[in-house]
C-alpha cells in the first residue's frame, strides 16, 4: 500500500518553462483527498516554487535545497536547515569572480542574489542584482542556501575538476547540467530528508512510491519500494526503476498516479 509519494520537481513535474500541468496538478490534488501523504524533493529553495504550492488545496513535505532545507506540514521547526559555511562561501565567489564565471546566489531569505547584468532563467524568488556577491553578501546578515554557477562551454571540465579539488571538501558541488553546476551544503542528500519525513510520519520506505528524472533522484529512488522513472528521465534512472512513465511533457506524473494509485483504490 503506498502511503507517500515522492516526487522530483523540475524535468518530473515542472516543464522547461517552469510550468505544471492542470492534469498533474489534479491528479496530486486527488491522491492527497485519498490520504497520500505528498512530498516534493527538489535542488530549489523553497521559495521558488510559490507557483507549485499555489496549484493544490493541500500542504506537502518539502525536500528543498537538495536536501539541506527540509519542512513538513504542520511543524514550525525545520527538520533539516543547513546553510552554507559564510566564510568559504564568501571566498568561492572572489576565486570565480576572478577566473570569470558566472553565478548567483539563494540566501535564507529567499532572495536570489544576482550579478547586475543575470542569467534571464531565473526563479520566482526576489532578485537582488548587485556589482559584487561577495562584497555585497559579506556586508550584510543574509544566510546563503546554494550558489549556482552558468559555465563556459569551452573550460566546463576544468572548472568542475578545480570545484571538486578545492572546494569539494567544505562544499557539495553537483553537475546539474551540461554547463552548469551546483554548491550546496556539505552533506546534503535528499535521502535524509526523506528519512526524517519517515520518522516524523511513521510511514516506512516500503511504503512510498517516488518520481524522478536526474541522477540527484537516485538517492531516494533506490529507497522507495516503487521508483517511477519519467519518459525523459536520464539511463541511470531508468535502469532502477520499477516502472517508466511518460515524459514530462506527456503528464507521466499523472499516467503514473493513474496506474498505481487508481480512483476507487482503497488506501
Amino acid at each position: 500500500m503506498i502511503k507517500l509519494l515522492v516526487s522530483d520537481l523540475d524535468g518530473t513535474l515542472l516543464r522547461k518553462d517552469g510550468s505544471m500541468s492542470e492534469i498533474d496538478a489534479a491528479e496530486l490534488r486527488r491522491v492527497a483527498a485519498m490520504g497520500v501523504k505528498v512530498a516534493f524533493a527538489t535542488a530549489r529553495i523553497k521559495e521558488s516554487f510559490v507557483y507549485v504550492m499555489e496549484r493544490l488545496d493541500f500542504e506537502p513535505y518539502l525536500i528543498c535545497v537538495n536536501g539541506s532545507q527540509v519542512t513538513a506540514p504542520g511543524v514550525d521547526k525545520p527538520l533539516i536547515d543547513r546553510q552554507l559555511p559564510k566564510p568559504e562561501a564568501l571566498a568561492l565567489l572572489r576565486e570565480l569572480k576572478a577566473r570569470g564565471v558566472y553565478c548567483h546566489v539563494y540566501t535564507v531569505e529567499g532572495e536570489v542574489v544576482t550579478p547586475v547584468k543575470a542569467y534571464d532563467r531565473l526563479t520566482s524568488c526576489p532578485r537582488v542584482p548587485v556589482p559584487d556577491l561577495a562584497d555585497f553578501l559579506g556586508s550584510t546578515g543574509r544566510g546563503l542556501r546554494k550558489i549556482t554557477l552558468r559555465l563556459d562551454p569551452a573550460t566546463v571540465q576544468e572548472t568542475r575538476e578545480w570545484l571538486a579539488r578545492e572546494w569539494g571538501g567544505l562544499m557539495d558541488v553537483m553537475v546539474t547540467g551540461l554547463t552548469s553546476a551546483e554548491v550546496f551544503p556539505k552533506g546534503s542528500a535528499k535521502a535524509e530528508g526523506l528519512q526524517k519525513i519517515s520518522e516524523l510520519s511513521g510511514i516506512g520506505f516500503d511504503e512510498m512510491m517516488g518520481i524522478g528524472d536526474a541522477p540527484n533522484d537516485l538517492d531516494i529512488l533506490t529507497k522507495v519500494k516503487w521508483p517511477v522513472a519519467m519518459g525523459n528521465a536520464s539511463d541511470d534512472v531508468k535502469q532502477i526503476a520499477c516502472h517508466i512513465t511518460g515524459t514530462v511533457d506527456e503528464c507521466g506524473v499523472a499516467q503514473a498516479l493513474k496506474k498505481f494509485l487508481p480512483a476507487g483504490a482503497k488506501n
